[in-house]
């Protein structure tokens, strides 16, 4: 069955995203996908495509994009992978650590599944809460 569907990537922070590397291997729709930059407050859809090919071994169908946090240390990778299925999974790398994007500790690996013919939506957004505390002011 053909497994091609979308990423929505929202960008709800202060922060540009950088593409830095992008690979992907036996994969139809992906590295011509990924734009260079996600602005603040950008939505950007990204198309995806797993080859169809029998005589394909499905788990050699893997890609990565991986985005760079402007004005930080910090980046996370986008990773498409065939485990029995198809898959999308977010590597939070050193991103899971700061604060400013995660205030609880979560999986450094999320797994954001697949719908084929569907969309699935990253929201990336910081942690307004705890950036802005020491800011508010009640009167």
């Amino acid at each position: 069955m053909l497994q091609v569907g979308q990423l929505q990537i929202i960008n709800y922070s202060d922060y540009k995203l950088i593409l830095k590397e992008i690979h992907s291997s036996k994969m139809l729709l992906w590295d011509d996908s990924f734009p260079n930059i996600i602005k603040p407050d950008e939505i950007i859809k990204v198309d995806i495509q797993w080859s169809a090919e029998e005589e394909i071994n499905k788990t050699q169908n893997t890609a990565e994009a991986l985005y760079l946090i402007d004005g930080t240390d910090n980046y996370f990778e986008i990773q498409a992978r065939w485990e029995k299925k198809p898959t999308l999974k977010i590597d939070w790398k050193n991103t899971i650590n700061d604060k400013r994007f995660f205030s609880r500790k979560l999986p450094e690996i999320m797994d954001l599944g697949w719908q084929s013919g569907g969309v699935i939506t990253l929201i990336f957004m910081q942690n307004f809460i705890n950036n802005e505390a020491d800011e508010l002011q009640y009167t």
